[in-house]
């Protein structure tokens, strides 16, 4: 790693020779371009690595830099990794509109002619060091992070142990700058998912250990008084011999959620409920659900049938498959393989047709859907495009090409046919197959050729590094805009749907959007190896891209990755949209057609708003959802996505938003410090202001009768509805952090920075206090029942106690800090939110984890648990609200909605084992007698 990595125009080398000596007086480690890169190396990789590996980015500002093409790449380069970006002012002889943005919005040091050298030295370096152990670590982390997605993701080079820690400790110091990128956090989040789930494999081993030893010594006792009680040997066995069946239970339950994450979320459910139906047998019907000897087979099957997103995955038999289509009503699929045929497929897997038309059994390199999903096209190796109809009849050949044709499609009233080859012409036909056009489009390959949504104009992507838009004008093609800028060939080349913009993807790793005037708008980067295809959503609001890396990838317009599939082994060719935008189809070098749907089927979605949400709150009667807005805005709505009312609160930056008990007023925090009281409509009822502090928390009591609020100066305030202080609370020596109501009785918990929970009247007497090992409080609540309280400290841990302080239980398993922790109504469940890994984990009063729910989009801002308990709203910071229910560990219940997930992939794919399919055969099979005798 070097201190710093310059970049400048050549122009400009007489003064970073200079520069660059005194950096080396100073005993400073610059990189610089004209000594770093070997002769034979790549010279733009070696550029990137070298920005990467800096903990700063210098920018020689000069007229002659702001209008150097690779000076801005290297710019965007540093701004898309998060760099340190320290710009330098050389000259001022330039047009300031050129400057790119990010330079623009940070403070410039000045080295110019008139400028003493010296000085501004000493300020460039104190700029470098700066925070320097927290930049220090993100460079590590950057290159760590770039190694493990460079390896494909190999868990064995993720964090562990000291290292995962004390990068998780950064992360919570994101505040700083630089910020962390995307795939840092991504990458510490998977290291904490791998380590959590070692450790949760060494726990169920000890665990198991455990009770095999219990079952042992029970049996040691047995034995030596059997001969007068004899029949109690046979029970000391039998619980020995379920001991040691648990600790393979447990391990391969912990092996189930390992699976999920690493490969086939499909294999991982079947893993997990062969392990499930494991423990059923060792339980029998009788036994609750408190006297398992395990639950971790339960919770984890659980946890991945809440998350699995795997709709399918078909075996095709054929080695490599190259496209893959929806039809448009999209019950089918259409593929295209190496083996030279194209297959047409329901969702199930079930094969409807086969096309071949072929006898030298050339590849199938390319398929469109007509519009009408009457017919389809196909591009073969030979040069030959084909017309079929869905009876696997061949209609028409369309002649001229004599190479490779990778690209075929409809004009959108099915009248006009394109073709692009090997050989860089692009023909159209009409439909009764007359060559209505032919011209060289690129000098090389055309790997794609697309018509307008009007068909007035034709987009190409070539072999050459430049995607066309082109204009007919009788038998000729006229060329109306090229769409430079990719640094290898352009594989792939779509109209969004209002054929408004161009999406393209590269060779290079990168897919651009640009306007049809050739302007680019946005670049998409994270890919690993070229992208093959790239395809707009059905509304334009998505992109879909599918990489030789092995992952399809989904982004929003402004460039940011929204969603991930891993599992294929190999590369990806192909990825689409299906025509309702809810499902994903990605086919590669494995054989396989993969399906994912974009969201767990076990969650209902509510568009609130652009990204902008703070906090939501269940009503008392969970018909309605509030919603605070960083703006000041407060929103209600209801569970079907429907808006009821909406007023400003005059807060900046909304921190706190709650429902009233009865449901007829809302509470509200902002930046400013003060706590209002709202009637539903937006009329203001009350204030809630201590002359002596500011308040950063606000909420109702039980009974909605009265309000606490809590200052920053630690002291908490009683006060009634009308706005008038009852009492003050007052920690001695520290300051409170977070409070709860009782259930019941008119008390408060608090705690505080000492690191003390404390039990007060409403009268601000302190009753009771004991003394937690966690460092500061920052969440003490009362349980539902009030005779337990839950809290959460400095140490990350949550801890479960009784109200004399005697520790019940304590729970761990979130990466990082935590958001907040909760109980669960009418349960005996706690749910706790992680502030980084973006998981809501739920657990027993034993710290058993049960389940967890994690977002496959945005990350998590708020959460909010019904009052009924029955349902989850996670909030996420892309403007969504998902409700998730909430449901009992029932393993009947588990194991009948785990088989109906996997009954297609069961029925489609000859790798599944006699066994695993008779396994949910017989599970659906008695189900089904169920319901018929009910």
């Amino acid at each position: 790693m070097s201190d710093a990595f310059v970049s400048y125009s050549r122009k400009d080398k007489e003064f970073v020779q200079s520069l660059h000596v005194a950096f080396e007086e100073a005993n400073r480690n610059v990189w610089i371009d004209w000594k770093d890169i070997p002769p034979t190396a790549d010279w733009w990789n070696e550029i990137e690595r070298g920005i990467e590996g800096a903990n700063a980015f210098v920018f020689i500002i000069s007229s002659n830099s702001i209008l150097s093409k690779v000076c801005r790449q290297e710019v965007e380069h540093a701004v898309r990794h998060n760099k340190r970006l320290i710009p330098i002012l050389r000259d001022d002889a330039f047009d300031s509109t050129n400057l790119h943005e990010a330079l623009v919005r940070h403070n410039w040091l000045f080295f110019r002619m008139e400028d003493d050298f010296d000085n501004a030295f000493q300020l460039l370096c104190k700029a470098i060091d700066t925070d320097l152990e927290y930049v220090h670590r993100h460079t590590r982390l950057l290159v760590r992070t770039l190694e493990w997605e460079s390896k494909r993701r190999n868990d064995s080079f993720l964090l562990r142990g000291d290292e995962l820690t004390e990068s998780e400790e950064w992360l919570y110091k994101s505040y700083e700058e630089p910020k962390p990128t995307e795939q840092q956090v991504n990458y510490i989040r998977k290291s904490r998912e791998a380590e959590d789930l070692n450790q949760r494999l060494a726990a169920a081993g000890q665990r198991a250990k455990r009770l095999v030893r219990i079952g042992s010594v029970i049996l040691g006792v047995t034995l030596s008084v059997a001969a007068i009680v004899g029949g109690m040997t046979t029970w000391a066995f039998r619980q020995l011999h379920e001991a040691k069946i648990a600790t393979n239970l447990e391990r391969d339950g912990a092996d189930a959620l390992l699976q999920f994450d690493d490969s086939g979320q499909l294999d991982a459910l079947l893993s997990a409920i062969r392990t499930v139906q494991d423990l059923k047998q060792l339980v029998g019907e009788e036994r609750a659900l408190q006297d398992y000897p395990t639950i971790t087979p339960i919770s984890s099957a659980r946890s991945i049938l809440d998350n699995i997103r795997e709709q399918n995955k078909i075996q095709t038999y054929q080695s490599t498959l190259y496209s893959v289509n929806f039809s448009p009503d999209g019950n089918t699929i259409l593929t295209t393989g190496l083996d030279g045929t194209a297959r047409l497929w329901k969702l199930s897997g079930q094969l409807l047709q086969k096309f071949e038309g072929s006898q030298e059994r050339k590849a199938v390199v390319s398929a469109s859907f007509s519009r009408n999903g009457d017919h389809i096209l196909l591009g073969r190796e030979d040069g030959t495009v084909q017309l079929w109809d869905l009876t696997g009849q061949l209609i028409r050949e369309f002649i001229g090409h004599q190479k490779n044709v990778w690209s075929v499609s409809f004009s959108s009233n099915d009248k006009q046919i394109l073709g692009g080859s090997e050989d860089g012409i692009v023909r159209m036909w009409d439909s009764l197959g007359q060559q209505l056009v032919a011209f060289k489009a690129h000098e090389g390959i055309v790997w794609d050729v697309r018509f307008s949504p009007d068909n007035k104009q034709i987009l190409t992507a070539g072999g050459d590094g430049v995607a066309r838009l082109w204009r007919r004008s009788g038998q000729r093609m006229i060329l109306v805009t090229e769409f430079r800028g990719h640094q290898d060939e352009v594989t792939s080349a779509n109209f969004s749907p209002d054929g408004q913009q161009i999406i393209t993807a590269s060779s290079d790793k990168t897919a651009r959007l640009w306007s049809l005037s050739g302007r680019l708008s946005e670049e998409f980067r994270g890919h690993q190896d070229g992208i093959w295809n790239v395809r707009f959503s059905p509304d334009g609001q998505r992109i879909i891209t599918g990489s030789g890396d092995g992952t399809t990838r989904i982004w929003n317009l402004a460039g940011e990755q929204v969603d991930e599939f891993r599992g294929i082994q190999g590369k990806i060719f192909n990825a689409s949209f299906s025509p309702n935008g809810k499902q994903v189809a990605a086919v590669g070098t494995d054989g396989n057609i993969w399906l994912w749907i974009l969201e767990s089927s076990q969650v209902t979605q509510v568009p609130v708003n652009q990204g902008d949400i703070e906090i939501i709150d269940f009503s008392s009667n969970g018909e309605q959802i509030l919603v605070g807005e960083k703006n000041g805005i407060v929103q209600q709505w209801n569970l079907a996505g429907q808006q009821i009312n909406q007023f400003n609160s005059h807060q900046d930056e909304i921190r706190n938003a709650r429902f009233s008990p009865n449901g007829q007023q809302i509470l509200v925090v902002g930046k400013n410090n003060i706590a209002l009281l709202y009637s539903l409509t937006g009329r203001q009822l009350a204030e809630f202001r201590s002359p002596q502090t500011t308040v950063w928390s606000a909420k109702f009591s039980t009974t909605g009768q009265e309000v606490i609020t809590i200052g920053h100066d630690g002291t908490a305030q009683l006060w009634r509805l009308s706005g008038e202080q009852v009492s003050e609370f007052i920690a001695p020596e520290s300051k409170i952090h977070n409070m709860g109501f009782h259930p019941e009785d008119e008390k408060v918990v608090t705690g505080d920075q000492g690191g003390k929970i404390r039990i007060w009247n409403f009268s601000g007497q302190q009753l009771s206090e004991f003394k937690s090992s966690q460092g500061g409080i920052w969440i003490a609540k009362f349980s539902p029942d009030g005779e337990r309280i839950l809290s959460y400290g400095e140490d990350k841990t949550v801890r479960l106690w009784t109200l004399e302080g005697q520790e019940i239980a304590r729970f761990r398993g979130h990466r990082g800090g935590i958001r907040d922790v909760s109980f669960i109504p009418d349960s005996e469940q706690i749910i706790t939110i992680g502030s980084v890994d973006n998981t809501v984990k739920f657990w027993n009063f034993e710290a058993q984890q049960l389940n967890e729910y994690r977002l496959s989009q945005g990350n998590i801002v708020s959460v909010s648990v019904s009052p009924n308990g029955q349902t989850l709203a996670i909030a996420g910071d892309n403007g969504i609200i998902y409700f998730y229910p909430i449901r009992d560990l029932d393993l009947e219940e588990l194991l009948q909605q785990s088989c109906e997930w996997l009954k297609d992939y069961l029925d489609s794919n000859s790798n599944v084992t006699d066994s695993d399919r008779q396994l949910c055969n017989t599970q659906l099979a008695e189900q089904h007698s169920l319901r018929r005798v009910h």
